[in-house]
């Protein structure tokens, strides 16, 4: 849900249950409001607490439907699905965690990477880790593309779109990384001069001018993705500032930090409290269990055997022939997330 939908959503649950009989429904789905919630808070400050949670968690679909099917003639909770057809659990099967997306933006495949999920899934909590590291032992095999499932994810949650900083592209000092990430960020205050000052200090003031330490779960989360780290080594002080920038963020509930190929070491204050994403390339299991979404999505039951196998070596012969079309890339994941799209869009019909 975006924040309007939250909004209404939680006015039109306040309206249709007493606390008690909330209660009485979360333990339906197994949750508990005293997970969610602050006991001392006013009740409808508890429910927009409790359906942020469970946004955030992911389950805010069976949430909605456990609503619908308590209160079916209630005229809030039926003002708000005719408000928001999309969530209305009789005529749309109602979206999950946009993390567990099949697909992102321009009709891409995003196949498998259950770490990434579930690791952006927790920090798309106040409470969760902040940081992520991705790396991995092979090439082309789509650490740059975990980029993409941030983008989905913060259009889904009406976030701006993620600052992005690809390393490789310049000689990035701490000075000009900070002026970059703060002119995505929209930043208009001015940021700290190095002067005469060691980089460890520059670096602390920087990150202090760019990530201020407030908690206000109004104010814009911002996601901020360091990319590159491959054909240009950052410098000792630049690592400092990389550094010292997660351990700023990880006391805040605004900001997220994503690191992609960033093999370099971080102090232990930061190493101990990051995410830690290994990317391996995609098999054929993870193709198959995909596949067998879509064709779920789109009939709303599993696929046969048969049918399920007959999709996953469809995949297989166009990626070879991708291959065959697009030799320099034979290597590179792209040709087999083609050849799942392609096979996608077959099963979809």
């Amino acid at each position: 849900m975006n924040g309007p939908e939250i909004v209404q959503f939680s006015d039109a649950v306040r309206k249709a249950f007493r606390p008690n009989e909330l209660e009485t429904l979360l333990k339906s789905l197994n949750r508990s409001s005293y997970d969610y919630a602050v006991v001392a808070a006013p009740y409808p400050d508890q429910v927009v607490q409790i359906v942020g949670g469970a946004n955030s968690d992911g389950w805010i679909a069976a949430f909605v439907n456990a609503v619908v099917a308590a209160r079916p003639d209630n005229a809030d909770v039926q003002a708000f699905l005719t408000n928001n057809p999309h969530w209305d659990p009789a005529t749309h099967r109602a979206p999950g965690h946009p993390c567990d997306t099949l697909f992102i933006f321009g009709g891409k495949t995003f196949v498998g990477r259950s770490d990434l999920r579930k690791y952006l899934k927790k920090m798309n909590t106040p409470t969760g880790k902040k940081v992520m590291v991705v790396t991995s032992e092979h090439r082309k095999v789509g650490k740059t593309y975990s980029k993409e499932l941030v983008d989905y994810l913060a259009d889904h949650n009406g976030t701006p779109p993620p600052v992005f900083v690809d390393l490789d592209q310049d000689d990035y000092d701490p000075g000009k990384l900070a002026a970059e990430i703060a002119k995505q960020m929209r930043f208009t205050g001015e940021l700290s001069k190095q002067g005469n000052q060691q980089a460890a200090r520059w670096n602390q003031e920087l990150v202090r001018d760019l990530i201020p330490l407030t908690n206000d779960p109004a104010d814009t989360v911002w996601w901020i993705v360091l990319d590159g780290f491959r054909q240009r080594m950052p410098s000792e002080a630049t690592q400092d500032f990389i550094a010292q920038l997660a351990q700023r963020i990880q006391g805040t509930s605004r900001f997220r930090l994503l690191l992609v190929n960033y093999t370099f070491r971080l102090p232990l204050a930061v190493e101990a409290w990051v995410f830690k994403d290994q990317v391996k390339p995609v098999d054929r299991a993870e193709v198959q269990e995909f596949l067998g979404k879509v064709h779920e999505q789109k009939h709303g039951a599993p696929p046969p055997v048969e049918k399920l196998e007959e999709y996953v070596t469809e995949v297989y012969n166009l990626l070879d022939e991708n291959k065959q079309r697009w030799p320099e890339a034979a290597d590179d994941q792209e040709l087999l997330n083609k050849a799942v799209s392609d096979a996608a869009d077959a099963i979809q019909g």
